[in-house]
């Protein structure tokens, strides 16, 4: 999770406000809005060159002026509309799966998007693969559903925590052959990191243990 500190100026006293360490072009956008030029690219990066400048970061080099809390707060308000965007795009795959809407799945996947199941060691590049191996998932366990447990973003990239419930009620393959229907209840933990890209899903990885599963339903 990209790190929050708080800020003080030579202009304040005190913390006057939390912003990330790297907001980058979120800030620019705020400082140019308000007509302000001496917030250079990378703002809120450290200013490892010039005179005084090693260690310290542009917030301690008196770059923000005296009224600029708006500014500051405009910087946090975007930072935090994005992380939020970056989440909800996330999570929307899962959540179309949980519906089993495939339309909707294949809408929110880029067309080269990636699949990285590592519990069954499966590495599948292209929407339609994708939705054919959840496919087979929703066939094996027909009410699975996801619920998340704790999510956080930063840049591009969000890290979902999650927990798989539903009953096997249908033919699950595996590696070793297909496990008949144990009609069993399963409850397995799990965590995804997913990489967004143009507001759609670029590739997600996705953790679990297919051994826990397999005890669950009578084969292991």
């Amino acid at each position: 999770m990209t790190p929050i500190r708080p800020i003080a100026s030579a202009h304040h006293h005190g913390a006057i406000a939390a912003l990330p360490e790297r907001p980058g072009f979120l800030c620019n956008a705020a400082a140019k809005a308000q007509g302000d030029q001496r917030f250079p690219e990378g703002f809120g990066r450290r200013a490892g060159t010039g005179r005084g400048g090693r260690g310290k970061t542009v917030y301690d080099t008196g770059l923000i002026r005296p009224g600029g809390r708006h500014i500051l707060a405009m910087c946090v308000i975007e930072w935090r509309n994005r992380m939020s965007s970056v989440l909800e795009i996330a999570k929307s795959c899962t959540l179309a799966y949980n519906e089993k809407n495939w339309g909707k799945v294949e809408n929110l996947l880029v067309a080269d998007a990636l699949y990285d199941e590592i519990g069954t060691h499966r590495h599948i590049r292209g929407t339609g693969k994708i939705i054919e191996a959840w496919k087979g998932w929703a066939s094996a366990i027909p009410d699975s559903q996801a619920t998340f447990v704790r999510e956080l973003a930063s840049g591009d990239t969000a890290v979902l925590e999650l927990i798989w419930k539903g009953v096997h009620s249908g033919p699950l393959p595996t590696p070793a052959g297909v496990v008949a229907a144990s009609h069993r209840s399963v409850e397995l933990p799990a965590c995804q990191i997913v990489r967004v890209l143009d507001g759609k899903v670029a590739s997600i990885r996705h953790y679990f243990d297919f051994l826990t599963l397999l005890r669950q339903v009578g084969a292991a």
